[in-house]
């Protein structure tokens, strides 16, 4: 369905105004079917508007975000803003539409609000869409010229869309910090799942006790409980690449991750995996885009931000930092247990290894 609108634009001084009054046309273009979205991003695009008008992109962007928030969870945008910072095109220190879209539903979000100001034959132009990352469609759009800006959301975000109650959410929403035993974790929603944005690092179990760290190597093959390393014990290690954990510890009933978090099992990076295009493409969508030898950074699409933090092997041995990054699963499979690398290729590995092996944790929220 197609809607054509005559508005009159005529607004006064002040935050998120455009001090212009003039009679214009609005097209609108409708999805036939209402959307189903709950979460949502707001993107601030290009941001081009004419001479003498004080609204750009980014107020626009945070308009959209106030006028949501009664009906949408609004996901926190700074981590998102961080993936398109890396994302920007050359020289040009632009995001095409199509890229940050992308980056909004890898992120986890169900929409995308996508904001643009620009001007047309000397009239300020507004465009406002709304996709829905479910469907891979864009389900509505608009373009305004000299448009009231409230007019575009109502029309573009408003009532028409079908808008499930929000859920009770325990602790902030995904996309804030965690704070865990005195340090705040970023946290990226990928799917339906939330995930850290960055490797666990500390030293203590849930409930308080001390994880034995420090272990010799010798100690380290022979330990047949939870014990935690640094990659070569250096200070430099810790601050980029968090902490290398034995999977007794991944297996203790005290808990590594916070209260509502855990370990994620086998099954769960198969998710994550299948939700980022699958094992043979998904690595270079979690990789970070410095950090990796051989040339091999990824994109980091998805916010995962995946490190080469190395290992500890079962012999107490470290090795490969700059090459391997590597996960533990909570999965046991009989004497050896379930893990995820990543390393200069675009894969997702999956394999299984001894139990006194050191890798990296990331943590996953309790399923709503």
């Amino acid at each position: 369905m197609n809607i054509r609108l005559t508005t009159l634009l005529c607004i006064s001084a002040g935050l998120f105004q455009i001090e212009l009054c003039a009679q214009s046309e609005v097209y609108f273009e409708r999805a036939t079917s209402p959307l189903d979205i709950q979460r949502v991003f707001v993107i601030a695009g290009d941001s081009k508007p004419c001479e003498g008008v004080s609204l750009d992109a980014d107020g626009l962007a945070e308009y959209a975000e106030v006028r949501l928030l009664s009906a949408y969870d609004v996901l926190e945008r700074d981590h998102l803003d961080m993936v398109l910072d890396e994302q920007k095109l050359g020289m040009s220190g632009l995001v095409y539409e199509d890229q940050a879209v992308e980056a909004g539903c890898l992120q986890g979000s169900e929409g995308v609000v996508f904001c643009e100001i620009g001007c047309l034959a000397g009239q300020s132009m507004i465009k406002v869409k709304l996709v829905d990352c479910k469907e891979s469609v864009q389900q509505w759009s608009a373009m305004g010229l000299d448009a009231k800006v409230g007019d575009v959301l109502d029309r573009v975000l408003g009532v028409s869309t079908s808008v499930k109650p929000p859920r009770r959410q325990e602790g902030p929403p995904c996309g804030s910090p965690i704070e865990y035993n005195g340090y705040a974790y970023r946290t990226v929603r990928i799917g339906d799942q939330c995930w850290f944005a960055e490797n666990l690092r500390t030293e203590k179990y849930n409930n308080g006790d001390m994880i034995p760290s420090n272990l010799s190597d010798s100690d380290w093959q022979n330990t047949t409980s939870g014990a935690v390393a640094v990659y070569l014990e250096r200070a430099s290690s810790l601050e980029t690449y968090g902490r290398l954990y034995n999977y007794y510890a991944v297996d203790d009933s005290r808990g590594l991750c916070p209260s509502r978090w855990h370990v994620p099992t086998d099954g769960e990076w198969t998710v994550i995996t299948d939700y980022l295009g699958g094992k043979s493409e998904a690595g270079g969508k979690m990789k970070t885009t410095y950090g990796w030898s051989q040339d091999s950074n990824g994109t980091n699409s998805s916010g995962f931000s995946g490190l080469p933090g190395g290992y500890r092997s079962y012999d107490g041995g470290f090795s490969n930092a700059g090459n391997y990054g590597v996960w533990w699963s909570s999965s046991p499979g009989g004497s050896v247990a379930w893990y995820r690398v990543l390393d200069f290729s675009e894969d997702v590995y999956r394999n299984s290894s001894s139990q006194r092996s050191g890798f990296s944790v990331r943590c996953v929220r309790d399923a709503e």
